[in-house]
């Protein structure tokens, strides 16, 4: 799935979205085999949330234009896989 996402997005993007994959597998074990969700698993969840969120805010004061809502903005279409 890793390798997917990079043809698609760039590295950095998609390396923030594998980081949400212990908090998916957090809520699927407590929802599914009704695992306890203890306070270090909260704290962790909110650091891994945190440090997201400031990924997405350099992001945004990077490139600014590319986060304005409003019409359409053209970006260049992702490499096509050889």
């Amino acid at each position: 799935m890793y390798t997917w996402a990079l043809i698609r997005v760039s590295a950095t993007t998609s390396g923030a979205a594998v980081t949400l994959v212990p908090l998916f597998a957090l809520a699927l074990s407590s929802l599914v085999l009704g695992e306890p969700v203890t306070i270090n698993a909260v704290v962790s969840a909110l650091l891994i949330l945190s440090g997201l969120t400031a990924y997405a805010l350099a992001q945004r004061r990077a490139d600014p234009a590319r986060h304005r809502v409003g019409p359409m903005v053209e970006h260049p279409a992702p490499a096509e896989p050889r």
